[in-house]
């Protein structure tokens, strides 16, 4: 098993940071969108 260049981590790492914040922002999303419907 060879060792990943520095490239592949950070290609990896940029991927899943990215993929993190589009959960996170979708979550948000959803939330704040129920709180409205239910508040009117």
């Amino acid at each position: 098993m060879r060792e990943p260049s520095k490239f592949e981590v950070k290609f990896v790492g940029l991927s899943v940071s990215a993929e993190g914040a589009l959960g996170i922002g979708a979550a948000l999303l959803v939330v704040f969108g129920a709180f409205m419907f239910y508040r009117f």
